[in-house]
């Protein structure tokens, strides 16, 4: 669970720089977050979706782990941080809010194939452009976005914010089909072609 949290630490420490610096350069150095993880051997649930021998109990152990590690981070941001970055990951949840459960889906699928391919294909450039790939494209990453939760403080009495946490809920199934799904099919074209 420590490495979970840890890896979610990271994900709001890389969101809150992609926050800070937006664009393309944004992207870029988002991927600090994963290479980080990477090098280290961190369990974030996005990148463990491509390991076929974790079971989906361990994938959910490393998710609320992840998501642990997001709120601490993104909460204690939330109280002393810069109010210009806190304002983008409350647009960046309002754009959520306002994307369709459907399309959101889809987006956590296609981020997942990102994540997949900045992982397995072996090099440091990959992890950083698998990543600049799913921000600058638009689709959506569940940790990333559990972290834009908490950084926009989105968490508190109305029932409203279960709504914003459903949509980071329907991220992380997408997450899954992407990436497990992806990988899975690999794994079965190599082991026919043998």
């Amino acid at each position: 669970m420590v490495s979970s949290f840890l890896a979610g630490c990271l994900i709001a420490l890389a969101a809150i720089i992609y926050l800070s610096v937006g664009g393309v350069v944004g992207s870029l150095l988002f991927g600090i977050g994963l290479f980080t993880i990477a090098k280290f051997g961190l369990n974030l649930y996005t990148g463990k979706l491509c390991d076929l021998t974790i079971k989906e109990g361990k994938l959910a152990e490393i998710l609320v782990g992840n998501c642990l590690g997001t709120m601490f981070s993104g909460m204690v941001y939330n109280a002393f941080g810069d109010k210009e970055v806190i304002a983008r990951a409350n647009e960046i949840m309002d754009t959520r809010i306002e994307t369709s459960w459907i399309s959101l889906l889809l987006y956590g699928v296609l981020c997942g194939v990102c994540i997949f391919l900045a992982l397995r294909l072996g090099s440091d450039a990959a992890v950083f452009i698998g990543v600049m790939c799913f921000i600058l494209a638009g689709f959506a990453h569940s940790i990333a976005d559990s972290a834009y939760f908490f950084i926009a403080g989105r968490i508190d009495s109305s029932i409203f914010w279960w709504k914003n946490f459903a949509k980071v809920g329907v991220v992380a199934i997408g997450n899954f089909i992407g990436g497990r799904g992806f990988s899975r099919c690999l794994r079965y074209i190599t082991s026919r072609d043998r």
